[in-house]
């Protein structure tokens, strides 16, 4: 069997980040607990410039600050090990749209080297971890893979047009997203198993 993960949000968990980066950059006392929470206090202040530039910190040095979810690692290192073939396909761009010019797919590569190990063990080799510049590309690498399924956080992604038939769509919702019934979902980790 072949699983394709996204990274951003379904592997790399930014809450913590967020918590931690948020009040220092938007100069509030406000605490949040998740990126929604941010990106839609954004919205409803006409912050939406620096929610921009924001993000643009987040996905590069404030890396550093970002854990993968609860039972991720271990779900991972359990797929690898019964022989499942593994890749990430992440829509990545290289730099931030705006803003300083931070050097996005060298941060979360790092990352992924840093932190998506089991007992000190990669779990993801270089030559299977894929940062596609558009939507449309990351679509056409999952294609190109030949998956047997793909989990991602983006019902915009599984719903896509042009995404393949064949790989099962898993949709992780660990904010439960309502109103998302065409897709298998997780609500986080550990279920994974159940659903493959």
């Amino acid at each position: 069997m072949k699983i394709g993960f996204d990274l951003d949000n379904t592997i790399a968990n930014y809450d913590v980040a967020v918590e931690k980066l948020a009040s220092k950059f938007f100069n509030t006392t406000q605490i949040f607990s998740t990126k929604n929470k941010l990106k839609s206090w954004c919205r409803n202040n006409q912050k939406n410039e620096k929610w921009t530039l924001f993000q643009g910190f987040l996905y590069g040095p404030g890396m550093q600050l970002v854990d993968p979810y609860p039972n991720a690692l271990e779900q991972i290192a359990r797929l690898k090990k019964i022989g499942c073939k593994l890749c990430i396909i992440s829509h990545k761009t290289k730099s931030p749209y705006k803003g300083k010019k931070y050097r996005l797919q060298i941060h979360a590569k790092n990352w992924i080297m840093n932190k998506v190990r089991y007992h000190n063990a990669l779990l993801f080799d270089e030559k299977n971890v894929f940062f596609e510049l558009s939507v449309e590309k990351k679509i056409k690498r999952i294609s190109d893979e030949n998956l047997d399924a793909f989990i991602d956080d983006l019902p915009l992604v599984l719903g896509h047009k042009e995404f393949p038939t064949k790989p099962k769509k898993i949709l992780f919702n660990p904010g439960r997203l309502p109103n998302i019934e065409e897709y298998c979902q997780i609500f986080n980790w550990a279920q994974l198993e159940e659903v493959l």
